[in-house]
Formats: C-alpha cells, structure tokens, sequence
C-alpha cells in the first residue's frame, strides 16, 4: 500500500533499541496498521514503523510516548500494554535534504481527544501572554487632573428650588418669577 498522508489506527507488534544514520540511540516499533482515522477497517492491513530517537531534546518527547503506550521499560525486551490495544499514528510528508518521505509517528491523542497540560504550563504560558500584550501603565505617583465640565451640557428643566420660608415671595417680596420649559438660564 502507498502511504498516505492522515491518521491512522495500528497494534505494536515488535520493538527494538537501535541506532539511527547519525549514531544516536532510537527506539524502532513496528506497527500493524488496520484502520484509517474514522475508525473504518482497511482492506489490506500493513506494517509501519515508528521510530522515536534519545538524542538531545527529543529524548523528554519519546519518554512522554513511551509512557503513553505502557511501555515496561525494558530495552533489551521492550513490550507495550497501550490502553486501547493500539493507538493512532500520524503518517505526514517530510522532506530531508531535498527528498521527501512519509513519516509515521504516535499522534498526539485519539481523534477529537486533546491532553491537557498541567497548572505549571497554564501559568507560565498565561505570564508570557499577559508581560507581551498588556499595554503598559501609567507609573504611579500624582492622579491625572480632573477634566473640566464641557459647556455643551443640557441645562435643567425646572426651576431652580425655592426656599421654604420664602413661599411664592422672593426676600423683598417680590414674587418668584414663573418656571421657564426651557429652564432658569
């Protein structure tokens, strides 16, 4: 069968701890591959290879996979118990040196499935958004001055009160000049 790019559905049949073109230590699993990414069985199962190398930085990403598939951590008999019997591979282009190959690898959950990350990445990724895209504030010190009333507010529509002691009469006896609709001003 041709590879092709998707997710796919596959059973460890055999494992080995070995070393890849650049010397550095790898684990190889060979996979049954029976089921396409909709769970739809193929015609004609076939076998694939995963290899997951312990060179540098990767090594902290192949522990992580191994872990996920049960693995007895054993490298001279390497033996695997993975949850659901099997589990989803990735096959995806790669190209290396200008020649490009299909690369099969564990995918990161089952279709739909995502892992959550732990409450340490949550703060330090929320730390780093917050310190690159909060705006910067003010410094403290004296508060801003208060902004001056505008001048294009309505003015009110009643008259203005009249003292309880005074009645219908001003001070001198005048009397109170009618309310205005538009008001006192």
């Amino acid at each position: 069968m041709t590879d092709m790019a998707g997710r796919f559905w596959g059973v460890i049949t055999t494992a080995v701890l070995c070393k890849a073109q650049n010397g550095s230590s790898q684990i190889a699993i060979t996979f049954n591959v029976t089921h396409d990414g909709q769970g739809q069985e193929l015609p004609n199962a076939f076998e694939r290879r995963v290899f997951l190398s312990f060179s540098g930085g990767a090594k902290p990403y192949t522990e992580g996979k191994l872990k996920r598939l049960n693995f007895n951590g054993s490298y001279r008999q390497p033996q695997f118990a993975p949850a659901d019997g099997g589990c989803w591979l990735d096959c995806q282009p790669h190209t290396y040196d200008g020649k490009t190959t299909m690369r099969w690898d564990l995918a990161p959950t089952g279709p739909g499935e995502l892992d959550p990350v732990d409450n340490d990445v949550l703060r330090q990724l929320e730390a780093e958004w917050k310190a690159k895209n909060t705006p910067a504030t003010r410094p403290a010190g004296r508060p801003a001055p208060a902004q001056k009333p505008t001048t294009n507010t309505p003015a009110p529509t009643a008259a203005p009160p009249v003292a309880e002691d005074q009645g219908e009469q001003g001070e001198q006896g005048e009397q109170a000049p009618p309310a205005d609709e538009n008001g006192p001003f």
